[in-house]
């Protein structure tokens, strides 16, 4: 019955003239079953040998998450009766999904409606099997190989980013700087040219991936030299990697990517962890709350550039603890020396790396001319590199050619101690941008800072140290929040903030008692709600999650107050609410361990 309705929707029909394509529906639903049955039994099976007992309790424990699905069928006679509000309800993105081979087709909200309710249980499951194996490995981490650790982690989240973002692709369109990383490569790959224009002007070019007319005259893009061309303030470097895949896979394959990227940067915090002496379960726990929570996770499938640096920049982190001449040598600095190619601002990131990377050699006495003449080839073959794209582009040597750039970019800095507080404020506790109101699990992170801190521990720290200076240019940044939900400007930072976190679970125990339980049921809990509902964090008018809640629940959201605007009392009320928990809670599990 709820399939016969939802093909109903299908093309904008209405109920009765859909009646012959049941069948068809009814195919697809056996599909379904079959595919539920299958993951039911492969999950189970998997789970199994993490145990020496039989297989009977995981087939149990998993038949009650893989029986999910016949909630929404309880729910139908409500889906009935507001059926009418969800048929006049209109967007301009949302309605329109995203088949394999590149197409689009448009139902209605109320056909919309159910297909987000079945992905909302299938990222339920998906949600679920990850919590299970979580606690699974908790009780059996210490008794595992390391290799198979890693395995086992990244492996798992391969498959669960690839079934939950598979979803929110289908479901909704790339948003943001997305469709425009995906049009530079698309130029890359047919074009062989960063030239965009005939990319925009022909809509059939950006339409493989986005339904509706884009926006890209008054931001985005900026003439080349003489005022010819069109050229994207963006950097070329993530569209040529991707530009590849691009063209063999479509929008599907760069997901896969990403899908990988993402799970291999979970693994690199592992890794970071395990080399800054945490155990096995420890190391689990934040790696893998890392990369089920936000904003990493809602980043899994995104095409920007956040990702691809927060997995070099933990691969160099980890690298800085015993470097090595040889292989790491040169994959480390070939490292720094792409990140700027993937966003101007990740310079910041390459210097300190640099930077730390020859403090430790010098202060080692292992400096060596001719070795470090060596390494520094791949940085001046970037710089090189660089100077030639932009005066290509701009007949203009850097900077010069930056400026020009950025000359349509209505961002700027705001070098003033006003401005950097709201912004400080704003990363931890804006309802759209914060992290904490999405992630409570970075309020463990501040408090490993501050344990570290008070103990003059400087180990946890210094990867923190390294990625202060990319963090502070946000305290100035004019749009230190950026169009995503929370801040994904902060990925890169997070390797770092999970080694914190980290530090005072080993600690404390923190993770083990109530709070540590709460504050990742409830991080769990806003990443699925995110993962399910993409409309939640970015519609075609990119409200997001506490927006819309605002526009239901109007005077009561004063709770979650919006830092991008004037000062209010409610701004400074919620941060000293926030800052006045942390401190309580900070002394109660620091004080209890005393």
């Amino acid at each position: 019955m709820t399939f016969a309705i939802a093909c109903g929707h299908l093309g904008d029909r209405q109920l009765p003239a859909a009646m012959p394509g049941i069948f068809t529906m009814a195919l697809f639903v056996t599909a379904g079953c079959v595919l539920s049955v299958t993951a039911w039994f492969c999950v189970s099976l998997f789970m199994s040998k993490l145990d020496t007992t039989g297989p009977e309790d995981e087939f149990r424990r998993n038949s009650f998450i893989f029986s999910a699905g016949l909630v929404p069928v309880l729910l139908l006679p409500l889906y009935i009766k507001f059926y009418p509000q969800l048929l006049l309800t209109d967007f301009k993105v949302v309605g329109w999904l995203y088949l394999p081979w590149g197409k689009f087709i448009h139902v209605n909200f109320a056909g919309y409606f159910l297909f987000m309710a079945a992905g909302a249980v299938i990222a339920a499951q998906a949600f679920l099997v990850m919590a299970n194996l979580m606690n699974k490995l908790a009780k059996k981490a210490a008794a595992l190989s390391e290799k198979r650790i890693e395995k086992i982690l990244f492996v798992s989240l391969l498959v669960f980013y690839t079934v939950v973002t598979s979803y929110v692709t289908f479901i909704y369109p790339p948003t943001g700087d997305e469709p425009h990383y995906l049009t530079i490569a698309r130029s890359m790959a047919y074009d062989r040219d960063v030239n965009l224009e005939n990319d925009y002007v022909t809509e059939e070019t950006y339409r493989e991936f986005y339904p509706v007319e884009i926006d890209w005259k008054s931001i985005h893009n900026t003439p080349g030299k003489n005022n010819t061309g069109l050229y994207s303030l963006h950097s070329p470097g993530m569209p040529l990697v991707i530009a590849p895949v691009y063209a063999a896979t479509g929008r599907f394959g760069v997901q896969l990517l990403y899908n990988a990227l993402c799970a291999l940067l979970c693994l690199l915090i592992y890794k970071l962890l395990r080399t800054n002496f945490m155990d096995e379960n420890i190391s689990l726990f934040a790696a893998m709350t890392a990369g089920l929570t936000l904003p990493v996770c809602v980043n899994s499938s995104l095409v920007l550039t956040e990702v691809p640096a927060a997995v070099i920049i933990a691969w160099c982190t980890a690298a800085l603890r015993n470097p090595r001449p040889g292989k790491q040598t040169v994959l480390f600095f070939t490292g720094i020396s792409a990140l700027p190619f993937l966003h101007t601002k990740l310079a910041v990131f390459s210097l300190m790396l640099l930077s730390a990377y020859y403090v430790m050699i010098v202060k080692g006495k292992k400096f060596s001319v001719k070795k470090e003449a060596v390494n520094m080839i791949p940085l001046a073959a970037a710089a090189v590199s660089g100077i030639a794209y932009y005066y290509a582009i701009y007949g203009k040597f850097a900077p010069a050619a930056l400026t020009s750039v950025y000359v349509s970019d209505s961002f700027s800095f705001i070098f003033s101690l006003k401005h950097s507080l709201k912004a400080a404020a704003g990363i931890l506790f804006d309802r759209d941008f914060g992290l904490l109101p999405y992630n409570l699990l970075f309020v463990i992170s501040i408090w490993g800072v501050i344990l570290a801190a008070a103990k003059k521990d400087t180990e946890p720290l210094k990867p923190l140290f390294l990625a202060l200076p990319y963090a502070a240019l946000y305290l100035f940044w004019s749009d230190w929040g950026g169009s995503m939900t929370p801040a994904r400007q902060l990925i890169p930072v997070v390797p770092a903030l999970a080694l914190c976190a980290a530090y005072f679970c080993r600690e404390t125990a923190v993770h083990e008692r109530l709070a540590g339980k709460f504050f990742t049921a409830y991080s769990l809990a806003i990443s699925f709600i995110m993962m399910a509902a993409p409309v939640f964090r970015f519609t075609s008018g990119k409200e997001k999650l506490y927006a819309v809640l605002n526009a239901a629940a109007g005077p009561i959201m004063w709770i979650l107050p919006s830092f991008n605007g004037i000062i209010t009392s409610a701004q400074i009320t919620v941060a000293a609410l926030w800052i006045g928990v942390i401190a309580v809670l900070y002394v109660r599990y620091t004080r209890k361990r005393g």
